[in-house]
């Protein structure tokens, strides 16, 4: 138990940072800040979000609901920001003045139990995408019809 000194509890006065252990002052304690500076919060934040980005990567039969936009980004850098299936390029997908750009699809669909790793994901422009998308069984949609292919 914590001496009191006058009827004040001395530890109720400062916080030690989360991340280093100095003590956060005045200003920093009054907006709700639990770390010294700056820089130890953007240490905080990032460790953070480094744990959710790996939790909904492993997360199998769940979408990614804070971080898909990273996820797809690093799926897009690993691709050379290139369809997989025609190799259309972001850049030509721009000066062609389409709006829709690179998508990020899962070979393995959510429904079907699969994840957001990097090796269930693959870079498709629109085209190829919706085509992917198309398919159903053996069956391939074609203007709200079902063909057997």
């Amino acid at each position: 138990m914590t001496k009191l000194f006058w009827g004040i509890n001395p530890y109720d006065h400062f916080i030690l940072c989360d991340i280093c252990g100095n003590q956060v002052v005045g200003g920093r304690k009054k907006r709700g800040y639990h770390t010294c500076r700056p820089e130890c919060n953007r240490k905080k934040w990032d460790r953070w979000n480094k744990i959710i980005i790996e939790e909904e990567k492993n997360a199998i039969g769940t979408r990614p609901k804070l971080f898909w936009n990273t996820i797809s980004r690093e799926c897009f850098i690993r691709d050379g920001w290139k369809c997989q299936k025609c190799g259309i390029s972001q850049d030509l997908l721009i000066k062609r003045g389409i709006d829709n750009m690179l998508h990020c699809h899962h070979k393995k669909p959510i429904s079907n139990g699969g994840d957001n790793n990097l090796k269930n994901l693959i870079t498709l422009c629109p085209a190829c995408h919706k085509e992917e998308h198309s398919h159903v069984g053996k069956m391939k949609r074609i203007h709200r019809q079902l063909v057997f292919e």
